[in-house]
């Protein structure tokens, strides 16, 4: 909440005149706002002022560079194949950045009053198709620099590498990425279906999206969400799939506290992972009733890939069918927390072994609550193993969904199996299956920061 100073020696008339003159100018912002709309008949040539349902854009592109605060892009149904990356930033260059020559960029910010919406129209299905985006170097669909509260929901791409990359250039807070299907056809170093550059990319959310990867042989840094350093984050129900990493945060966030944090990882359904189900290198995050599924591989904290972190984590209520958790023993100049630090780790379900800082003798500060293990001794650390809490569970679950469900519904617990009640909240261990929906949570938590600072 915003902290409100008393002022001495202004006249409070002059306060009054001037808090009018900002609400008005606030409302004229709103009121001026509106629906705009683009179909697979439309025409780029109709102007702002004359788009209708009636006369809309030809394309997305032109829709997006000419949306002002308060305006809805409203797609119709279709397929559409776009020929060029749309550049959302304020020194957009047609020449150098591999735009289309014959737009000019009008977009604007949208505010928290009033975002900017890009989305289906109804319930129309809408394909983009990015099969011809390829004459950038990153091969992305939209660049958002320099503009925030923006919300993206509603669409499918297909043949994509990237959709979207958030703040490269320039800050770009406050931004929704929700109930999107990304399908990728190819991969690269740090691509991911939504990619987010550092505290540029501050108090974004990506909700209810299904992100396929483009399988496996592809560079070892894809991912279907790449995230560096980002403060302030919800990715929440999401379904990751067929990439190397589900979940790649490279680099740690600057928090060296919890209060400097809001990050929460959560309801995700994570499978058919390679390397890693999360290379997590994030701090002061919680991440819990995730479930890692058939086929995904560990979940993996602190690795030197650049920016060594993974510290202070509460990682609680997830399911860990495939695959387990392993702490690295990376140690980097600059890191606050060399090693892997301080998580709280409870209430989980592993089916398989843990690693804790296996190959180090650094001294283990993680905490291991109450968890489901496979057997007594599951925790693999240096030169032996760490004893597992009195009160957790050793043995195999048993699930609605039989011993390796195929989807979010199946890993409900049944009533006579371990966990059952059995979390030391009263709840069952592992996931909270009952607040996902096919993978997909209900009514996620909003963001407790909505104003980047």
């Amino acid at each position: 909440m915003a902290q409100v100073r008393k002022v001495s020696g202004l006249n409070s008339s002059r306060i009054a005149v001037g808090f009018a003159m900002l609400l008005g100018a606030c409302m004229s912002t709103v009121a001026n706002s509106k629906d705009l709309y683009v179909a697979t008949n439309g025409a780029d040539s109709v102007s702002y002022a004359s788009n209708s349902i009636s006369a809309p854009w030809a394309t997305i592109e032109h829709g997006m560079y000419n949306l002002k605060a308060g305006d809805r892009l409203l797609i119709r149904g279709g397929t559409y194949t776009p020929r060029y990356p749309v550049w959302l930033s304020s020194d957009y260059n047609r020449q150098t950045k591999g735009g289309d020559p014959n737009e000019k960029n009008n977009a604007e910010s949208g505010t928290a009053s009033a975002p900017v919406i890009v989305q289906n129209y109804e319930t129309e299905k809408v394909t983009v198709n990015l099969a011809n985006v390829t004459s950038n170097l990153m091969g992305a669909y939209v660049y958002l620099d320099n503009k925030s509260y923006w919300t993206f929901k509603g669409l499918t791409f297909v043949n994509s590498m990237m959709v979207f990359v958030v703040g490269e250039d320039a800050r770009s807070n406050n931004n929704t990425f929700e109930n999107l299907n990304i399908t990728a056809n190819r991969g690269g170093d740090n691509a991911g279906g939504i990619h987010l550059w550092g505290s540029n990319a501050d108090y974004t959310q990506i909700i209810n999206c299904v992100i396929k990867g483009p399988g496996q042989n592809v560079h070892l840094n894809t991912s279907a969400i790449y995230v560096k350093g980002v403060n302030n984050l919800k990715v929440i129900g999401n379904t990751l799939s067929d990439a190397p990493i589900g979940l790649y945060y490279k680099h740690r966030n600057s928090a060296t506290s919890q209060s400097q944090a809001n990050i929460d990882i959560a309801y995700n359904y994570i499978t058919n992972t390679s390397r890693t189900s999360m290379e997590f290198n994030g701090n002061f995050a919680r991440i819990h009733d995730n479930v890692f599924g058939a086929g995904a591989t560990a979940a993996h904290f602190g690795d030197a890939n650049g920016s060594a972190g993974g510290d202070y984590n509460t990682i609680t209520h997830n399911t860990f069918l495939s695959g387990s958790l392993n702490f690295d023993s990376a140690i980097e100049g600059g890191d606050p927390f060399p090693g892997v630090v301080g998580n709280q780790v409870s209430n989980n379900i592993f089916h398989s072994q843990l690693e804790v800082l296996r190959y180090t003798s650094l001294a283990n500060t993680n905490v291991f609550g109450k968890n489901v293990y496979p057997n007594s001794s599951p925790i693999t650390t240096n030169g032996g193993t760490i004893k597992i809490s009195t009160d957790s569970i050793v043995g195999t679950p048993k699930y609605m969904g039989g011993t390796a469900p195929a989807s979010v519904p199946g890993f409900v617990l049944a009533s006579d199996s371990i966990g059952n009640n059995a979390a030391t909240d009263g709840k069952d261990m592992g996931s909270d299956v009952s607040q996902m929906v096919a993978g997909l949570p209900v009514a996620p938590e909003p963001p407790r920061n909505v104003v980047a600072q």
